[in-house]
């Protein structure tokens, strides 16, 4: 299927009325959340959402994150539910994502998964971790392959936007690694990629980083404390120095994309 200007907007609208309940109980109960990846880019270049974007993502430190999970679920509207490995075995990520109860956004890759697909909002964990540039390294290596491991378990094709052969390629190697995984609890994958994303939380350090990914690894300093940003018809808190955190994860952020780069997350099937 394809998104025309009409739907997307409706997906967009949706996904406002969500991270709305999420902001609430964000606020009533003394959680710090800000915006990532794009919807960082969106409030900072668009204030809203990129136009063809058609998702909301925002993080909280771990402690955070962990308050939300536990009280979420009985502090949001009976229409949302909170989606995780510990409310949802059959969920098939490793982050929060909130959804709405009655609606469809079903991802490519995911259609037979046995899990809750309504239309969502993805909440990320932020973690803190070393400053030792060799220690940082293999701990970006090892959050890859937990990663990876924990996806092939869940998910037996390529979902992401790429060249088709790496997709080909990808998808092959998935189907063979979902196949040998079959065997492997995947509560031993989830618990071995969660201890490994939070080795250094006993270390207060001056670096953050979301599951152990370069690109979302920041110095604290530059995302806390965290200040209002206009977002569509509302706001949304985003880093301190946002600009830097976007120079990081994109270069010149300022600048648009070639058309043909303009990628959103096309759902196989969707019901508002």
């Amino acid at each position: 299927m394809e998104y025309n200007s009409e739907l997307l907007r409706k997906v967009q609208e949706a996904e406002l009325s969500i991270l709305e309940d999420v902001k609430k109980v964000c606020e009533e109960n003394g959680l710090t959340y800000f915006a990532i990846g794009g919807t960082n880019l969106g409030a900072l270049r668009h204030n809203g959402f990129i136009p063809w974007d058609d998702d909301i993502d925002i993080a909280m430190m771990r402690d955070d994150y962990n308050k939300f999970l536990e009280i979420a679920p009985s502090k949001l509207p009976e229409s949302l539910v909170v989606q995780h490995f510990s409310t949802d075995p059959n969920a098939a990520v490793y982050f929060i994502k909130v959804r709405r109860k009655g609606t469809l956004f079903v991802e490519p890759g995911r259609k037979h998964t046995k899990m809750n697909h309504g239309v969502f909002i993805d909440i990320m964990p932020f973690d803190y971790v070393t400053t030792d540039e060799k220690e940082l390294r293999k701990y970006r290596r090892g959050a890859r392959f937990w990663k990876e491991l924990y996806i092939s378990k869940n998910v037996a094709v390529i979902t992401a936007n790429c060249k088709p052969i790496i997709k080909i390629l990808g998808t092959i190697y998935r189907c063979v690694s979902h196949i040998l995984l079959m065997p492997v609890s995947k509560r031993w994958l989830f618990d071995k990629y969660d201890q490994h994303i939070q080795k250094y939380n006993s270390e207060v350090s001056e670096l953050i980083s979301s599951r152990g990914e370069e690109a979302n690894e920041w110095p604290y300093n530059d995302v806390f404390p965290v200040r209002a940003h206009p977002f569509e018809n509302t706001e949304i808190m985003v880093p301190k120095n946002a600009e830097k955190v976007l120079e990081i994860q994109f270069g010149d952020w300022k600048k648009l994309p070639p058309e043909d780069q303009r990628v959103n997350h096309m759902p196989l099937e969707i019901k508002l």
